[in-house]
């Protein structure tokens, strides 16, 4: 049975986007308290943008590959990870070149989402089950039944119409014969008859 948490990376994708919006970090600066969000820190550094086109990147490979998740697994989840990766070195970047510019920096509500979107797809991808393989069972052909030969016993293939062995019918039942007809009066006679029963004319 297919586990439900692969739908996971799909909500963290999701998360991932919409925290990209929200304020990332409180900075305090000159007494001013200022939210930064990861839209504003995308305006001085473009690539940040990579952060929240590799989560819908992922989004749209996850539904792509709805019902065979399992092949797109590393597809899946790179994206992101890229993203993360980009957006990690991003922030310590950031904090090395303002740390002592700044009286202070607090982390806020989209830094706190982003994280847990990573953490949601990496969870998802990791719990995508691949289906378990269809096992066929051989199908045993029952052996042909054979048929005696009511002559002399030899047993034959089955559908034989006459033995093998002695050339004797293997129809049950009493042969068909055709019947005589007479030359003269066209009645029907029997097989074995020498003179019609009708007229009295010799058949044959």
């Amino acid at each position: 049975m297919e586990s439900k948490f692969h739908n996971l990376t799909p909500a963290g994708a999701l998360l991932i986007v919409i925290s990209f919006f929200l304020p990332w970090i409180n900075v305090r600066c000159a007494g001013k308290k200022v939210g930064v969000s990861g839209q504003q820190f995308a305006e001085g550094d473009p690539i940040l943008w990579l952060v929240p086109v590799g989560a819908i990147i992922t989004l749209i490979i996850f539904f792509s590959y709805k019902d065979k998740l399992h092949k797109a697994k590393i597809a899946i989840v790179v994206p992101t990870i890229v993203g993360g990766i980009i957006l990690g070195i991003k922030i310590a970047e950031f904090v090395d070149k303002y740390e002592k510019q700044i009286d202070s920096m607090e982390p806020n509500v989209g830094i706190f989402g982003i994280g847990l979107g990573y953490i949601l797809v990496v969870t998802g991808v990791v719990n995508i089950i691949k289906p378990p393989e269809i096992i066929y069972k051989p199908i045993i052909k029952q052996p042909l039944e054979k048929i005696k030969c009511p002559s002399c016993g030899e047993l034959n293939p089955e559908g034989s119409k006459f033995c093998t062995s002695c050339s004797k019918s293997l129809i049950q039942g009493p042969l068909i014969l055709s019947s005589l007809i007479c030359p003269s009066c066209s009645a029907e006679n029997e097989p074995n008859n020498k003179f019609c029963i009708n007229c009295g004319v010799l058949i044959k």
